[in-house]
């Protein structure tokens, strides 16, 4: 099923006797603030990057438990294939072990606004002498893409949750201007295009009575499962109801 343009980022792992394990990563690409939104002079300092996401309140799993997240950077650019014009829950992209960035913490995703990762400050301190610089790899969108080309975001290993995030991403760049007192700064660069952003869902459901569910077999009659029905709906799962006849409802 479609999970590209879906406004959600889902991150995250969970295991349910009933389901299986279910685990999500997304993938993105960010774009490049306009040239005229900031201004960088001789002097200035890079003090940070990090990475700005929103929960939108939805979560699967246990939210009481350490929650982990890191930050990966794309090898290969985000693109549609031959005849592709959307992202499904089994499509994934190659993306470095290296972690860009992590965070581990509980989370109130009812309360929580944000949550802030820090990057790598190696990565930041590149992309601010380029921005400085003004080179050429943050001068177009498509140049910005061949030199930083997206990011993954993963669950922890550990983890026993799914979170929710709204796709207002944001890589938050900070940097002090020279003067008598430094000023602090930031550029923000946002989500680049949302169609190019998409959750890959995955679901092993070993041991679980509906264990045979999958590509080449997308029916399990009530009989094989206890007459229980199943309804998951971030994994493809749905109860199907049929009455042959009406006489008979």
């Amino acid at each position: 099923f479609v999970t590209s343009s879906s406004k959600a980022i889902f991150a995250g792992k969970f295991k349910d006797e009933k389901f299986g394990t279910t685990t999500s990563q997304s993938f993105l690409q960010l774009g490049i603030p306009s040239v005229t939104s900031y201004d960088i002079p001789n002097g200035s300092i890079f003090d940070s990057v990090e990475l700005i996401l929103k929960p939108n309140k939805i979560f699967y799993g246990d939210t009481t438990a350490p929650y982990e997240l890191t930050i990966h950077q794309l090898t290969q650019q985000i693109s549609y294939r031959t005849n592709q014009y959307s992202f499904y829950n089994n499509n994934s992209w190659p993306f470095s072990n290296t972690v860009l960035g992590s965070s581990q913490l509980v989370i109130s995703p009812s309360t929580r606004d944000t949550l802030a990762i820090n990057l790598s400050h190696a990565v930041g301190l590149d992309l601010f002498n380029k921005l400085q610089n003004k080179n050429d790899e943050v001068s177009t969108v498509d140049r910005f893409l061949n030199y930083f080309k997206g990011i993954a975001i993963v669950g922890g290993v550990e983890i026993n949750c799914i979170l929710g995030f709204k796709d207002g991403v944001t890589m938050r760049l900070h940097y002090r201007k020279p003067g008598v007192f430094a000023q602090s700064a930031i550029i923000d660069f946002g989500l680049n295009q949302n169609d190019f952003q998409f959750n890959n869902l995955s679901t092993d459901r070993t041991g679980t009575a509906i264990s045979a569910l999958g590509p080449n077999n997308r029916v399990i009659p009530a009989s094989a499962t206890g007459n229980a029905g199943y309804s998951q709906y971030m994994s493809g799962v749905v109860a199907k109801l049929s009455f042959p006849y009406l006489n008979d409802l």
